[in-house]
């Protein structure tokens, strides 16, 4: 909630398993160039938690990596 509220990323979350979140990517892989897409296994993202695991759009991702630029290029 720290980073999320003070850049407001109001679309940045932690994942919940039972959660159902509207327009959600799925995630898709092709074994060989010969066959056709196929569907991969859902992935539960909470336990990555401390090393990310979270979801978002990409506006707040935008919103995200310029703050981390401006912070960069200022003296601390």
């Amino acid at each position: 909630d720290l980073i999320t509220k003070q850049l407001d990323l109001h679309s940045t979350k932690l994942e919940y398993p039972d959660e159902i979140v509207p327009n959600r990517s799925r995630y898709y892989w092709r074994r060989s160039l010969k066959e056709g897409l196929r569907n991969v296994a859902y992935v539960d993202l909470s336990y990555k938690w401390a090393g990310g695991g979270m979801l978002s759009n990409v506006t707040d991702l935008l919103i995200y990596a310029n703050n981390l630029l401006q912070c960069r290029q200022t003296k601390l």
